[in-house]
């Protein structure tokens, strides 16, 4: 079975499950559900992430301590924060819709503005640098899949892709902004077994001159993602008999695999400093899921925690001191942080409900 792609989500009506269903393992992304939190603290947290402490998946704030746990906004999934950490991007089906769509709020769950409303899903948001925009992944049933950039207001949405239309189709997603504006990463894939046809793509941000940077040696790409410099692109691949983690520079050349462990790795997470990588891992026979961090010459292979759940890249703090990530110690989801050389192991969540989806927020006034 080729474990490096995606099976598209299917969803259910309100304050239900999104599934993805990656290579590696089934992830589980929640849609969401509506009202706004209250408070005097609302928005002022360090950690997004989805409870549904509430009865349905909604979208909270708490500090790195756990402490202060506030309701931004309910039916709601976090997505991506905005670079200066004012905004943040989420998924949510609140209105009514077959799918999720995507949506953008201040840090405290005023101002929001729904983005889509097409039929299909709207998932793997990413802002540009400069906080206008957002680039993300539309997929439906068919198992057609594109990438488009919209305007944080909601205007001037653009499809940057249309493999979908060829034959076989090319499924495109996974899109990730460089650091300085002018290009995108993503995905694309003819189809989701079996076809070593996949890779990694950069094309300019207008859609422009697209180039694939994955060399012939590994297939069934998943998640790129930009070193903070620009220089280097890391991602998970289907190579020989595994899916490792390797790195590309941002030119196509110097690709290397950083580390092969016995199962399937992804979610490439780089530090603010782009010194390590941090990414899951899931044991061949599925007895495991493991997070990991590396240096970026793939020395330094560290072990942080066994028992994770990875349903998206494991979210560094913005000092580059401690990793958030989501585990399951006890039968119910919890999230965790972890310095990046296995100790200080902190569970941050203790709620009988699921928690998931942490996203650590961008350090304020960052732009």
């Amino acid at each position: 079975m080729d474990r490096g792609l995606y099976l598209f989500p299917f969803v259910s009506r309100r304050c239900k499950l999104v599934r993805i269903i990656p290579c590696a393992a089934a992830f589980l992304f929640v849609a969401a559900c509506a009202d706004a939190g209250t408070g005097p603290t609302r928005g002022t947290g360090d950690i997004a992430f989805a409870s549904n402490r509430g009865g349905q998946y909604d979208l909270y704030l708490m500090n790195a301590d756990g402490s202060d746990v506030t309701k931004v906004t309910g039916y709601a999934t976090p997505c991506a924060w905005s670079p200066d950490g004012t905004r943040i991007a989420f998924q949510s089906d609140r209105d009514a819709s077959t799918a999720p769509d995507l949506y953008v709020m201040n840090a405290d769950g005023t101002g929001v503005v729904r983005l889509t409303s097409r039929p299909g899903y709207e998932s793997e948001c990413s802002w540009s640098p400069d906080g206008s925009t957002l680039v993300f992944a539309w997929g439906d049933n068919r198992g057609r899949s594109e990438i488009y950039t919209i305007r944080a207001d909601g205007t001037d949405e653009r499809e940057l892709t249309n493999g979908g239309l060829l034959t076989p189709p090319i499924g495109s997603r996974d899109p990730a902004w460089s650091p300085d504006g002018a290009k995108i990463a993503f995905n694309a894939s003819r189809q989701y077994f079996g076809v070593n046809d996949g890779g990694i793509y950069v094309m300019n941000a207008d859609g422009s001159h697209q180039v694939r940077l994955s060399g012939s040696q590994t297939y069934a790409t998943d998640n790129p993602t930009w070193s903070p410099d620009g220089t280097m692109i890391a991602y998970a691949a289907y190579a020989d008999t595994s899916t490792d983690m390797f790195v590309v520079n941002a030119d196509g050349s110097g690709e290397r695999r950083l580390a092969r462990l016995p199962g399937y790795e992804f979610f490439p997470a780089w530090s603010p400093a782009g010194a390590r990588i941090a990414f899951a891992s899931l044991r061949r026979d599925f007895s495991a899921d493991e997070l990991y961090a590396i240096n970026v010459d793939g020395t330094g292979l560290t072990l942080l925690d066994v028992g994770v759940w990875p349903e998206r890249p494991p979210s560094w703090s913005p000092d580059g001191t401690r990793i958030a990530f989501m585990s399951y110690p006890d039968q119910t989801s919890d999230i965790y942080t972890v310095h990046s050389d296995g100790t200080g192991l902190t569970r941050l969540t203790t709620s009988a409900a699921a928690n998931r989806a942490p996203l650590w927020r961008p350090a304020r006034g960052k732009n």
